[in-house]
């Protein structure tokens, strides 16, 4: 180790001799602020507090005291470059304490205790057994017996940092949770009030309808009221019981929490880790007990009366209803499509279900199902909620304002606490002869086997989502992106820095506008890393592009495959599509996640034509389809893996899966030397040949 003061003495003419085994280092400019800082000495002076204030900030040139230190980039914050470290997207989920935080607990961490196994009690303990029968604390001596068990041992501070990372994130979990819990208990305060004030009022309405006859209702008045008072101490008990329980589980999520901190503050790394798996599973166990955290009450209660004179004494046993609903908001089911169009009519069902997960008819209660659009504004069905055979209510609706809409329902006027369901509505876009699609609509469309026409099954319900328009007549600036493809890397080359040289060339209609870009693209990773490098530029219009692709493939990185593809997404990549090689203009195919299906599906698509759907497997739930930029597929045809090229990293693999050639397409290589590859595809539309100026971003 050497300070930075002799490192400036030993650094000359850009190159440094290292003092202890004399290896020398390149160092550019002569600059040795570059070199690596020990964490370790950093922890000792942290462990002494009249050293703190000699920490300084790691970005600053002047000597600032940092402040903050952020426990995943491991760098040293002054103020000001901790408010620029928390505006980035990419630190928001890092974890950043303060100097004396990170202080008192690196003495945790550094806090050593002896081994207690017979012959090692001199030994200090410095590592963790992770295999799962096992999980020890260990000292050197012990970590031989593990290994040769084939066991994974780790450093104890190691295991110590991850877990305790996972124990943080179940506890903003939970403290989420015990949000919610807070906002329910509120909420059923609330409902308590209501429950009240509309039993209260039925009681007015009862008593204003019987003394009018009050002789022959007097025996009908006791038991309406009785009723009314039934309902109403059932619905307050039961308000009460889920209350109780909300209080309770704040409780428990309390107590866990004061439990954690004080092991924390007041135990050791060992018997945190012997604690931990109980810990974690009572965390666990709290966090799938979550419901939602909605009050499950419908607090309407309401005093109807039908006035019948004609057989009044006939009717006067039955005279007088107590309408309520028996429905409970979270087993509520709720049928919403994923998407509609402007000016198109779509229906939504819905099916209630009482605490008993029965499924109710309330054929006499008003139910709503209404639409609240981005500008808050209430749009009501085109018709009352029709009751279906299978008990469900179906009422339709048609907009005329694209956006994001929130569906809520409506019981008696009273608003029903189902989890929110949103719709969104898009405008549709149609192609006119102005825009000079129909005058090559010929000539563009792409020959169609025969085979895969007589399959009906694969006809299109509506129009897909397409990331581009084939035109346009509006002189704004339209945002492409053509992305180089991601690669296979052999395991071969696990440990190397491989590196793909290529030039991308991108042509217009015109010999006006003529863009030369070169990229190089890195990976370090492993067999299932990607790379990728992407070219952005802005058109005028709508025109007739030429993409021609190059590739250079270097003989010594022994790749296993290789696949060379174009994949044109929007400007937030959240669509994308590629065109085809192997077909005429016009050709493509789309990965989305269908649910029809309910599970990842790629569609091939001539224009505006499905002719053909393969669904290849499912994807985690956490998964976020819409930055999939990368698609490829191995020199069989036999895997597909969907690839986040921003993070190179691997989102899913579908293997075996079966699927028609000739509609799938992939360039495969397995160079012996050197080679050359190169692809050129057409894309977008000519119009009049009118000329376009790229503008590099």
């Amino acid at each position: 180790d050497v300070c930075l003061d002799c490192l400036c003495e030993l650094v000359f003419d850009e190159s440094l001799t290292c003092p202890e085994c004399k290896t020398t280092h390149k160092t550019r400019d002569n600059d040795v602020t570059t070199f690596p800082k020990d964490p370790v000495k950093l922890g000792r002076v942290l462990q002494n507090p009249e050293t703190l204030s000699d920490v300084c900030c790691d970005f600053c040139d002047e000597e600032c005291s940092a402040t903050h230190r952020c426990t995943d980039c491991l760098d040293n914050l002054c103020p000001d470059c901790l408010q620029i470290h928390r505006k980035y997207k990419k630190y928001k989920d890092h974890s950043v304490l303060s100097i004396e935080e990170y202080a008192k607990l690196q003495y945790y961490v550094n806090s050593t205790i002896k081994c207690s196994v017979p012959g090692h009690t001199t030994e200090l303990i410095k590592f963790y057994c992770t295999d799962k029968n096992c999980e020890l604390c260990l000292c050197p001596s012990c970590v031989i017996s593990h290994i040769e068990h084939s066991h994974r041992v780790l450093k104890i501070d190691t295991v110590f940092d991850l877990r305790l990372k996972n124990i943080k994130t179940i506890e903003t979990d939970l403290q989420q949770q015990k949000e919610r819990v807070d906002e329910a208990i509120r909420l059923i305060e609330e409902e308590t009030i209501v429950v009240d004030k509309m039993a209260n009022n039925a009681m007015k309405d009862a008593e204003r309808t019987y003394d009018f006859l009050i002789k022959l209702l007097e025996k009908r008045k006791s038991d309406v009221q009785n009723s009314i008072k039934s309902v109403q101490e059932d619905k307050r008990e039961l308000l009460r019981k889920q209350e109780k329980g909300f209080q309770m589980r704040r409780n428990v999520i309390e107590d866990g929490k004061n439990y954690l901190k004080s092991l924390l503050e007041n135990g050791n790394k060992p018997e945190f880790l012997c604690l931990e798996p109980i810990i974690r599973k009572q965390f666990l166990t709290l966090l799938n007990e979550d419901h939602g955290c909605l009050p499950c009450t419908n607090p309407t209660i309401r005093f109807s009366f039908q006035n019948m004179i004609e057989d009044f004494e006939e009717l006067i046993n039955e005279l007088g209803l107590i309408v309520f609903s028996n429905a409970f908001a979270p087993f509520t089911k709720m049928t919403v499509p994923n998407l509609s169009y402007v000016d198109e009519t779509f229906e939504i069902r819905l099916q209630l279900f009482n605490p008993h997960h029965e499924l109710t008819q309330e054929e006499a209660i008003d139910v709503q199902i209404c639409l609240v659009d981005p500008t808050e504004k209430l749009t009501r069905s085109l018709y009352p909620c029709q009751l279906e055979e299978d008990g469900s209510l179906r009422t339709g609706f048609r907009v005329e304002l694209a956006g994001i809409y929130n569906v809520e329902v409506f019981i008696l006027g009273r608003p029903f606490y189902i989890h929110n369901q949103q719709l969104e509505i898009m405008e549709r876009f149609h192609f006119t002869s102005e825009d000079g699609y129909d005058s090559c609509n010929d000539a563009m469309k792409s020959p169609v086997p025969d085979l895969v026409r007589s399959q009906g099954d694969m006809k299109p319900l509506a129009s897909p989502r397409r990331p581009f328009s084939l035109s346009s007549t509006r002189s704004e600036r339209c945002r492409m992106t053509f992305t180089c493809p991601p690669f296979h890397l052999d395991e071969s080359t696990l440990h190397k820095n491989c590196y793909i040289s290529g030039c991308k060339r991108i042509i217009s209609n015109t010999t006006t506008a003529l863009s030369q870009y070169h990229t190089t693209l890195t990976n370090k990773g492993s067999v299932y890393n990607g790379a990728a490098g992407s070219i952005s530029f802005f058109s005028p219009c709508a025109a007739y592009f030429e993409v021609e692709i190059k590739y250079d493939i270097w003989k010594d990185l022994c790749l296993n495959d290789v696949i060379c593809d174009v994949i044109i997404t929007n400007e937030d990549l959240s669509e994308f599509t590629t065109t085809q090689r192997h077909h005429k203009f016009g050709w493509s195919f789309s990965v989305v996640f269908c649910e029809k299906c309910h599970q990842v599906c790629i569609e091939s698509w001539d224009h505006l034509d499905l002719v053909g759907h393969l669904p290849v497997g499912l994807v985690t739930r956490n998964s976020s389809l819409h930055k999939v930029i990368g698609i490829f597929l191995d020199d069989t045809n036999a895997c597909i893996s969907l690839v986040d090229c921003t993070e190179a990293d691997l989102i899913a693999q579908f293997n075996d899966v079966m699927f028609d050639k000739p509609l799938w397409p992939a360039f495969c290589v397995n160079p012996s030397e050197k080679i050359t590859v190169e692809l050129k595809i057409k894309t977008g539309q000519e119009i009049n040949y009118m000329p376009v100026h790229l503008l590099p971003i």
